[in-house]
């Protein structure tokens, strides 16, 4: 028995020597990032919603942890201990669609949004400063098409083209790995070359001739066995290799490579497909920040004035009006209602987002642990383009920074104290932004 178990250690200590010869120079990497204290990359995601809110049917009744979700915002009941519930902002601006657009993100009739300054910041080892998405946000054009601006007050570029985000991240079609037959005169390490020069990147001199080295020894190795099973996909455990797929399902979707924003050309936004194409768009914002490729995204859902179609779409509320036009509700009782659920259906989206970056593993935590998301629109009341009592909602934990599960009454606060809490929760010093009052919005912080 001795001798079998004797047998056993050795055989042991020969796998881990094995193993810890063929990883030294990763593990060494990775032990000098923990030694100089270097912690996985925060992101910010930035959720604009169209028309703003009824009140009644958005904001909890109870704040504190014990907070109610009505009927706009019951879809968050799936994601509600990782969301914070915002009451009582108010945005310092006029009374129309145009000024609400230009006021969310900036804090301020004019300058920087908020976008823009967060990609600054975070642009180091990135392949997209910001990644901006939008679903039907440009059809109508204009002014009041867009949520961000530079500080000259040009509008950003949004893209609403699915295809054309993929390729910009990681060019090439969207493909299903799970369906692909690697090539077995092909090295795996071919695979993943994007992968491979990120990390030389970030390495110095020596620790690229180690890199190269160990590279050469894989390869070797390679030669002599067989690959046999395929890495996984996706899912909620097992690290960078599950979490980072680089894939998105189209659904068959027949999207032109440049539609040159031209309607004529946006079969693909009909109402039959408009779910799904948000959908899409939300898995592509997951898999950037899951992939590396950015730190800062911002997802606008279609734009403030939109009467392209009716909402009564699968996979949609079910409401036969256009979006802009039931947010005109009159005080009607009926049409309150109906916009009401218009808007749980953003926040429906919303959630499977948040629900998306928690399943992506980093380490013994999340994307969504080491990120802060807010949910914003443009109005408070749309009744009557009033700016108080605005819609808001946070969700992640920023990495510990933020107290999640709990709704809070910001009365007296502006929509500046929430930008600057999202500053704050990145990691940043900034106690200002826009023309509002100072520091973040209080009970939000650990």
């Amino acid at each position: 028995m001795k001798k079998i178990l004797a047998e056993v250690d050795r055989r042991s200590l020969f796998r881990y020597l094995g193993n810890a010869a063929l990883c030294y120079p990763f593990m060494r990497t990775l032990f000098e990032t923990e030694v100089f204290g270097a912690n996985v990359s925060k992101r910010a995601v930035l959720y604009f919603f169209p028309s703003g809110i009824v009140a009644e049917n958005f904001h909890p009744k109870t704040m504190g942890t014990g907070f109610d979700l009505p009927i706009s915002t019951a879809p968050l009941k799936t994601v509600r201990d990782d969301i914070v519930m915002i009451k009582g902002l108010n945005y310092k601006t006029g009374h129309s669609h145009n000024e609400g657009t230009r006021y969310c993100l900036t804090g301020a009739p004019s300058g920087a949004s908020l976008d823009i300054y967060l990609g600054e910041k975070f642009k180091s080892n990135v392949k997209i400063p910001v990644l901006r998405l939008g679903i039907n946000s440009q059809l109508r054009g204009g002014y009041d098409s867009n949520v961000s601006f530079n500080a000259t007050g040009a509008p950003s570029t949004i893209e609403d083209n699915p295809k054309k985000a993929f390729q910009a991240l990681f060019g090439g079609s969207a493909y299903n790995l799970a369906d692909t037959t690697l090539d077995p005169d092909k090295s795996l390490l071919d695979f993943c070359l994007d992968d491979i020069k990120s990390l030389q990147l970030r390495l110095g001199t020596i620790e690229k001739q180690k890199l190269g080295a160990h590279l050469d020894a894989l390869r070797e190795l390679e030669r002599r066995i067989q690959v046999s099973q395929m890495p996984s996909t996706g899912g909620t455990g097992g690290g960078a290799a599950a979490s980072c797929s680089k894939t998105v399902n189209f659904n068959g979707l027949q999207i032109p490579d440049n539609d040159n924003g031209n309607p004529a050309d946006r079969a693909y936004y009909q109402a039959a497909n408009f779910n799904n194409v948000f959908n899409i768009m939300n898995d592509i914002a997951v898999q950037a920040m899951a992939c590396g490729q950015t730190n800062i995204v911002l997802i606008q859902a279609m734009h403030s004035i939109d009467d392209v179609f009716s909402m009564d779409f699968p996979g949609g509320p079910g409401i036969a009006s256009a979006q802009h036009s039931a947010s005109h509700h009159d005080y009607n009782p009926e049409k309150m209602l109906a916009f009401s659920k218009i808007q749980a259906y953003f926040m429906q989206q919303y959630a499977q987002l948040v629900s998306k970056m928690k399943g992506v593993s980093e380490g013994d935590k999340n994307l969504l642990y080491n990120s802060v998301a807010m949910a914003f629109s443009e109005l408070g009341d749309p009744g009557a383009h009033l700016m108080d009592n605005v819609g808001l909602v946070f969700a992640g934990q920023a990495g510990g920074k933020i107290k999640t599960g709990q709704a809070i009454d910001a009365t007296g606060k502006d929509q500046s104290n929430a930008l600057v809490s999202v500053l704050q929760a990145m990691g940043l010093p900034d106690s200002t932004y826009g023309n509002g009052g100072s520091g973040p919005i209080p009970g939000l912080f650990v």
